[in-house]
């Protein structure tokens, strides 16, 4: 199920434009909104007044069962977990969050910052692989180990005992590094692998399809449901504590990473060292530190002091010279990145984030009659390497193409002129350190 997240200020025209206008009624009535300019505001009405009933909060069963329709995409799965109880009645009720609207299972959405979820219909997969779809109230799920994961059903098991299900009579060919999974036929109890109990109803028209979402990594499904169990809450460290997201692979990126990567040649499947905290960029007018996940890919540094001279005067075998300033420096900076450095995931929006900061500071804000010009500083290691305006921001993109159809590697070059904020004189130069 997919989910289109909004806010209050969101209107009709505002939703038309992401859905379609074609698909904008099937999106009201699914979530049971009538046609009306504030689509937002609307919303938040309803969310409010179920809030606001007198509802009993949401058992632990219910939470259960809500969670295992989600487990086929991890940003919804991790979103539900970290519910309070007001919500979860807007979910137990409504079928969506209080800041989301459900997508119709007739419109499939593409990924964006603002649609989350899969949509795929009832996917049940726990962690990477083939996902299994199924029409039951238990789980079926493939496991992948490693290498392709083929999933083969042909008939119908029936459960007696409530959880969560797995493939069964999983084998490996080591020679070809396939995994198959074969579904058992006939009636009586479906258990499966990775110690999860059987599943509960009517498994029928398994299916293999292929998620377009991360999946739920089963140990971070266990955490969570086993908390469900003892406690009849979540607790949110679990989402601290357990990495749900597939490292960056040096690998894959390693060789298009340049000196970003260095380390492996491509071979030793390890997780990059990215340079997190390292390398900083704020913005005096937005007040907020942007990390870049990567050194520079080289560090050239120089100052210049600019000298005029006299009209010649006579008799003199040398002009006299006449000092006028050592600067401004003019710094560039260029950063090979790759989409899937920040979470592994390169539909995280993340990248774009960084670079749509960049290039919001080569521009100004204008209150009445002033402009106001955004002064930058970059940090290297902690310390200010150069403060001043970015007069040129520069993005190169280069392939592969990711799953959203656009290039997953680029390119950030910035130039800044220095504008110092210390007395810049031979004394105070001649103390600096390293950077700087």
């Amino acid at each position: 199920m997919q989910y289109l997240l909004i806010d209050k200020s969101d209107t009709l025209t505002s939703i038309s434009k992401i859905v379609g206008s074609q698909n904008i009624d099937a999106l009201l009535a699914e979530n049971g909104l009538e046609r009306s300019p504030k689509i937002g505001k609307q919303w938040d009405e309803k969310c409010n007044a179920l809030i606001q009933s007198d509802l009993p909060e949401v058992t632990s069963t219910r939470k259960t069962a809500l969670l295992n329709s989600l487990t086929g995409s991890e940003d919804t799965f991790e979103k539900a977990c970290l519910m309070d109880e007001d919500e979860w009645k807007i979910f137990s009720s409504l079928g969506s969050f209080k800041d989301a609207l459900r997508v119709p299972e007739t419109i499939v959405l593409p990924n964006s910052a603002r649609v989350i979820g899969d949509a795929v219909s009832n996917t049940s997969v726990i962690g990477s692989g083939v996902t299994t779809s199924g029409s039951s109230s238990g789980r079926s799920a493939s496991a992948k180990f490693g290498g392709r994961t083929d999933t083969q059903s042909s008939a119908t098991a029936t459960g007696s005992s409530a959880g969560r299900g797995g493939s069964n009579n999983i084998g490996y060919n080591s020679s070809t590094g396939r995994t198959q999974s074969m579904s058992a036929a006939g009636t009586g109890s479906y258990s499966g692998s990775n110690n999860m109990s059987s599943v509960t109803g009517t498994v029928s028209n398994v299916s293999s399809s292929t998620s377009t979402q991360l999946s739920v990594d089963s140990t971070t499904y266990r955490a969570v449901m086993t908390d469900l169990k003892t406690t009849g809450a979540i607790n949110p460290s679990i989402f601290n504590t357990i990495n749900t997201s597939p490292a960056v692979n040096r690998g894959t990126i390693d060789s298009q990473l340049g000196s970003s990567g260095k380390g492996s040649g491509g071979v030793n499947p390890i997780a990059a060292n990215l340079p997190w905290g390292k390398i900083q960029i704020y913005s005096s007018l937005l007040g907020t530190v942007m990390d870049i996940p990567a050194y520079p890919e080289e560090l050239e540094v120089g100052r210049q002091a600019n000298y005029s001279t006299m009209p010649d005067i006579i008799y003199q075998f040398e002009p006299w010279i006449v000092y006028q300033s050592s600067g401004p420096r003019e710094q560039s900076l260029t950063f090979h990145l790759h989409r899937d450095m920040w979470s592994g995931n390169h539909l995280d929006g993340k990248a774009n984030e960084l670079v749509r900061f960049c290039e919001a500071n080569t521009f100004p804000r204008y209150s009445g009659s002033a402009v106001l010009a955004p002064q930058i500083r970059i940090y290297i290691n902690g310390a200010l390497f150069i403060s001043g305006v970015l007069t040129q921001c520069r993005t190169r993109w280069t392939g592969p193409i990711g799953q959203d159809g656009y290039y997953l590697e680029f390119e950030l070059s910035l130039t800044i002129q220095e504008v110092s904020e210390v007395e810049l004189n031979i004394d105070t130069v001649s103390k600096f350190g390293l950077i700087g």
